[in-house]
């Protein structure tokens, strides 16, 4: 599962430097909560949830990701963490289309 092996990757990061404490703890409490979501949603798709079962799953998932993304450029990132987020996002983007046709796929986070 991408979403384990990103909240894996997050927890080896070095420890933050004092002016990325507030943010690091922020983003590390984002990645645990898309971490649960997408185990949720990955679940009820598993045991045959629809799209309008699983839609506010999705949406809650969706909503920790962008706010975990403008947290991201504000904390040091290792590349295995940034491939770890690539993975994750690659598969939100194909998953995306399922519960809204004309949504943007998803960026890599910005400095």
């Amino acid at each position: 599962m991408s979403a384990k092996a990103l909240s894996d990757a997050f927890y080896t990061q070095p420890a933050p430097s004092a002016a990325q404490q507030r943010p690091y703890y922020q983003l590390k409490h984002d990645v645990r909560l898309i971490r649960n979501d997408a185990r949720e949603l990955s679940g009820s798709l598993a045991k045959g949830a629809g799209r309008d079962e699983t839609l506010p799953s999705y949406e809650g998932l969706m909503q920790n990701v962008r706010r975990a993304q403008d947290r991201a450029g504000q904390v040091f990132a290792t590349q295995e963490l940034k491939d770890k987020a690539t993975a994750v996002r690659t598969v939100l983007n194909q998953i995306t289309p399922y519960y809204d046709a004309s949504a943007k796929p998803l960026e890599p986070a910005t400095r």
